[in-house]
């Protein structure tokens, strides 16, 4: 567990209080998306993200607040993800990656140019959201691709928390640039059906899926689509 040292409330993350740490088990996506949706509409400093796929069934539900976070002009969001990046069902794209990139909010976003998308070199093992100037950390526990989080940790009013994650978040995109095109260069889609592909593959080829690469996934897609 990541704060086995730290005391903890029972779950009620909307309401916000200093120094005080709340952790939710088993974490939905409709309850992640409504507390990032209040806090993109509340911020007002930098963002940084690190979501590993950047999940569509959370992030698709926030366009609105991402746009309105980036027009304030106070805003500045960024995102580490990759190199799977999840998507809705594609029909008619399922043995093409061409098409898929703008499925994910994310992707869309990064290519209007309202929050910067870094690619991250294999699938990052923790997830989680820093709102600077609130000292607010939103860290989940670490879990496999496709599954969802044993727990949501919520720290309010810890400085300390933010820095040590946003220092986190900038020491794992030291030089990487941000994408703004060529997305398909840099990730690889994959709907929920074909991430369970992915872990059948990696298991007979002796890859660990939750720290996969560029290379790796490419590998599974030239295999799964021979293309």
């Amino acid at each position: 567990m990541l704060a086995d040292n730290r005391s903890s409330v029972i779950f009620n993350p909307f309401k916000e209080y200093d120094s005080r740490v709340y952790f939710h088990k088993e974490p939905d996506f409709d309850t992640d998306a409504a507390w990032l949706r209040k806090k993109l509409k509340n911020t007002t400093g930098d963002v940084y993200i690190s979501s590993g796929e950047a999940n569509y069934q959370v992030y698709n539900q926030l366009e609105d607040e991402l746009r309105f976070a980036n027009d304030k002009g106070k805003v500045k969001i960024r995102f580490l993800a990759g190199p799977l990046i999840s998507i809705p069902s594609a029909p008619g794209l399922e043995r093409r990656q061409k098409g898929r990139e703008f499925l994910n909010v994310i992707v869309k976003l990064a290519g209007e140019h309202r929050l910067e998308l870094y690619p991250a070199p294999h699938r990052q093992k923790f997830h989680y959201r820093v709102f600077e100037n609130e000292a607010i950390t939103n860290i989940m526990e670490p879990h496999p691709l496709g599954i969802i989080s044993s727990g949501s940790w919520f720290f309010y009013g810890s400085r300390f928390e933010a820095e040590e994650w946003k220092k986190k978040f900038v020491e794992a995109i030291a030089g990487i640039p941000p994408a703004q095109e060529g997305f398909l260069d840099r990730f690889l889609f994959l709907t929920e059906e074909e991430n369970g592909e992915l872990r059948d593959w990696a298991i007979k080829n002796n890859v660990d899926v939750n720290k996969v690469d560029l290379n790796e996934c490419r590998a599974f897609w030239k295999q799964h689509t021979g293309q």
